[in-house]
């Protein structure tokens, strides 16, 4: 065992340490750097009381970022879905990004970009934004769109959507490319969140089927070119694909399950709540064969 406390939330990794989010006993979050090591643990002072969402790490960078809002109500509170980073290779302290009216940036959604620490942020107004968080102002508008997906492994591209589709688009050249939902073995499928494979549109998604009777399952596959195939599928459509994480070279995904959704029972957690059912399974994606399944989620490649 590496870390335990009451009501751990969220965690990422970096080489020698791990950066957990865990809830106190007031409710608000807490931030701690724990050493893979020897164990020792740091608290980051956050700029108040208030819940993180959406930790992310730039391991080779050395940054780390969350979504961090001030606990009150939404009137006077200083900060609101804010997107804040702290520099592990300075003086890990938290850091507020800035937007183009320099108050603080609130987003919907973000990634690093890439193995770097560039940020494309996602904002409520649906304006998808490039950020260099170590220069003020360094922020590039990259149009606006619906939703954000992530980037490809090398950081050229990101994926967005509008109300047609999915689209890559290209960082250099904002050249826009649909990525068509396919269809499955025949049935019509309606296309949810994906992660890009490489440079091209190789892709894994995560799709929804409707059956007979106004039924619908939610299913994991991989396409390519003008191919689909199923990587998993839950046994008799009665459980849940709630996430999923592709390996850093693109060989394997990790993919959060609920087995039967009809017998589900919550964790009870104020944020981020789970079924206690929750498993992750490991899929092959060349083969798509069955690696293993281990109990619990939020896997970290």
């Amino acid at each position: 065992m590496v870390y335990s406390a009451p009501h751990v939330e969220q965690f990422v990794a970096f080489a020698a340490l791990l950066a957990v989010v865990s809830t106190g006993a007031d409710g608000a979050s807490e931030l701690a750097l724990v050493s893979l090591g020897g164990g020792a643990v740091e608290q980051i002072p956050l700029p108040g009381a208030g819940t993180i969402r959406g930790l992310r790490a730039a391991p080779a960078a050395g940054r780390l970022g969350f979504e961090f809002t001030s606990t009150g109500p939404p009137a006077g509170r200083e900060y609101d879905s804010t997107l804040m980073t702290v520099d592990l290779l300075g003086a890990h302290t938290v850091q507020p990004i800035a937007g183009l009216d320099s108050k603080p940036l609130a987003v919907d959604d973000w990634c690093f970009l890439g193995a770097g620490d560039s940020i494309v942020a996602h904002r409520f107004d649906q304006s998808v934004l490039l950020i260099d968080p170590s220069k003020p102002r360094g922020i590039t508008p990259l149009g606006q769109y619906a939703e954000l997906d992530g980037g490809s492994p090398d950081g050229s591209t990101i994926v967005v959507a509008d109300a047609v589709s999915r689209m890559t688009l290209s960082i250099a050249t904002g050249k826009t490319t649909r990525l068509p939902v396919l269809d499955i073995g025949g049935e019509h499928a309606f296309g949810g969140r994906l992660e890009l494979l490489g440079a091209g549109t190789a892709r894994v998604q995560k799709v929804v089927v409707t059956g007979a009777g106004n039924t619908f399952a939610s299913l994991l596959v991989f396409e390519s070119g003008g191919s689909a195939r199923i990587l998993y599928r839950t046994v008799g459509d009665r459980g849940s694909i709630d996430d999923f994480r592709v390996s850093p070279k693109g060989q394997y995904v990790a993919i959060s399950t609920v087995p039967d959704v009809s017998t589900s029972i919550s964790d009870g957690y104020a944020a981020n709540p789970q079924s206690t059912s929750v498993t992750t399974v490991f899929v092959d994606i060349a083969s798509g064969n069955l690696v293993r399944g281990v109990t619990g989620f939020d896997v970290n490649w």
